[in-house]
């Protein structure tokens, strides 16, 4: 650091600056050399600890509302990334994420070394993460910072005697995803999560808290056997005068496993993970604790047997007519077209040549179960023809009988 004109510092001292231009984290360093130059002052320093300056005393601070969000960064934070696949397929995860906390800090020491510390937070977060594959794929994103810079939440200075001290809050994010699919995959969740979390140090480190979620998901698209999985962590670290402080991380993410061989075929899972860490390298015991675990779980969301969530009714394509109200077979079943039935080895569908010129093959598949999307045959389903103007698609127990005629699907 180059102080204006000649000032008379020497080796051994400490520098202790608040909040200004050059130093917006602050300062507190220990000066180990000093030179004279035509710009002025030079001085080497190393990062400075608390108790190098102030032999014995007490931090205890609070800080409210830090967002990772709001007016200076935005409602929510949306994030995405792809990734190239073998086979020409591409990983996507998106989501956005919302974390608000109230954060306690207190450091209490004494000369030689004694100290004790607590750090907690008390957090609500939001996150949406949704992942996808376009095809068969099997490949990885690492873990990776979403921000090209942490986004600095605040800034507070408080003294210790005549020693500015200065906090700054700052966020982060992170994503995460994997897949190994045999056909195009695309799943959502959100999580709305209260949670508190911290680590007390008294001649050792324990981890206190809790969390709880509050879990919503989309039905996912799938046709074959896969799995895919992304996560979405923010993150919220103190800094003490520009040096690392304490964290709290908070994961969460969706995991969707497929087998078209089990039942039930496809589940959908939600891990969360909610971690802290003390780190108080400010003081001379260079105090910091590994990464500590407060809660971590996997909720089940959904598996391939859960009735799917109520949705706005899809519109109808324009210039066709309005498809037929669902009725009641004689075998008390609905029915879509003109009849479905249950035998004894599944389900049946049979539509009628001149009713059928609306219903694709994929409406007929899905209302048999088999959780088809779009015009494609799903995996897994093997069709061949009754007689020349029927086919019968089968896939384990269950098979569909669809009528040939005109332009019918």
């Amino acid at each position: 650091m180059v102080l204006t004109g000649e000032q008379a510092v020497r080796s051994g001292e400490v520098l202790a600056l608040g909040i200004g231009p050059a130093t917006p984290n602050g300062l507190l360093a220990r000066i180990v050399a000093v030179t004279q130059t035509p710009a002025g002052t030079a001085a080497v320093t190393v990062p400075a600890t608390l108790p190098e300056v102030i032999a014995s005393g007490e931090l205890d601070l609070r800080i409210t509302s830090v967002d990772l969000h709001g007016p200076r960064v935005a409602p929510r934070l949306p994030v995405g990334h792809s990734v190239d696949c073998d086979g020409g397929a591409t990983l996507t995860a998106n989501g956005s994420a919302a974390l608000s906390a109230d954060i306690d800090l207190y450091a209490g020491w004494r000369f030689p070394f004694k100290l004790n510390a607590r750090f907690g937070g008390n957090i609500n977060a939001r996150a949406d993460v949704s992942a996808s594959v376009s095809g068969q794929a099997s490949c990885t994103l690492p873990a990776s910072a979403l921000l090209p810079t942490p986004i600095r939440l605040g800034a507070f200075e408080l003294a210790i005697g005549p020693i500015p001290i200065v906090v700054v809050t700052q966020g982060s994010l992170y994503l995460a995803a994997n897949a190994n699919a045999q056909a195009a995959i695309s799943t959502s969740a959100t999580a709305s999560l209260t949670a508190t979390a911290g680590i007390n140090y008294d001649h050792g480190f324990s981890a206190f808290g809790g969390l709880t979620p509050n879990l919503t998901w989309k039905p996912p698209t799938l046709t074959a056997s896969g799995t895919a999985q992304a996560a979405l962590t923010p993150t919220v670290d103190v800094l003490i005068d520009g040096i690392a402080g304490p964290r709290i991380e908070l994961g969460t993410g969706l995991k969707l496993a497929a087998d078209i061989t089990a039942t039930p075929w496809w589940n959908l899972t939600a891990p969360l993970a909610l971690a802290a860490q003390l780190r108080l390298d400010i003081f001379k015991l260079q105090l910091a604790s590994d990464r500590l675990t407060v809660f971590s779980a996997e909720p089940k969301l959904a598996d391939s047997t859960t009735p799917k969530p109520a949705a706005e009714p899809a519109p109808t394509d324009a210039g066709l007519p309005a498809p037929k109200p669902p009725s009641t077979s004689s075998h008390g079943v609905r029915a879509c077209g003109d009849q479905l039935y249950k035998p004894a080895r599944g389900s049946a569908l049979l539509i009628d040549a001149l009713r059928a010129r609306n219903v694709t093959c994929a409406t007929a598949l899905e209302v048999a179960g088999a959780n088809s999307a779009g015009d494609a045959k799903p995996a897994g389903w093997h069709c061949s023809n009754a007689t020349p103007r029927r086919t019968v698609c089968t896939r384990k127990n269950a098979y569909v009988s669809y009528v040939f005629g005109g332009d019918a699907g």
